[in-house]
């Protein structure tokens, strides 16, 4: 949310504008990264509804990401999904981790 870098900022969803905090890159250690910090499981957590965060990157299980051929951003610590909360597409939709069910609040590109 307007680009703030801060550890524990929890990650939205938002319409396509080409900033810098749309700028994610999937490094070869398994995060996924945007201002030098890590996509982040908040607390580790394996229950549905738990954050996805921005946090200092640490090599922590909780950022670790794979991102399938079907498109499922997946971690694996928790075995669920990076997903759109209740499916909204509006900007400002936060991301949290869900059980993964195919559906299209958990599909992904790079």
């Amino acid at each position: 949310p307007n680009s703030n870098p801060n550890d524990g900022t929890r990650l939205q969803l938002w319409d396509c504008n080409g900033t810098n905090a749309q700028k994610w890159s999937f490094m070869s250690d398994g995060t996924v990264r945007a201002f030098g910090k890590c996509m982040d499981v908040a607390w580790g957590s394996s229950a549905n509804g738990t954050a996805i965060q921005l946090v200092s990157c640490n090599g922590n299980p909780a950022q670790q990401f794979i991102l399938s051929g079907a498109g499922d951003l997946v971690n694996p610590q928790a075995n669920k999904c990076v997903d759109v909360t209740g499916g909204n597409s509006a900007s400002g939709t936060p991301l949290q981790l869900w059980e993964c069910n195919g559906t299209a609040a958990q599909k992904w590109r790079r």
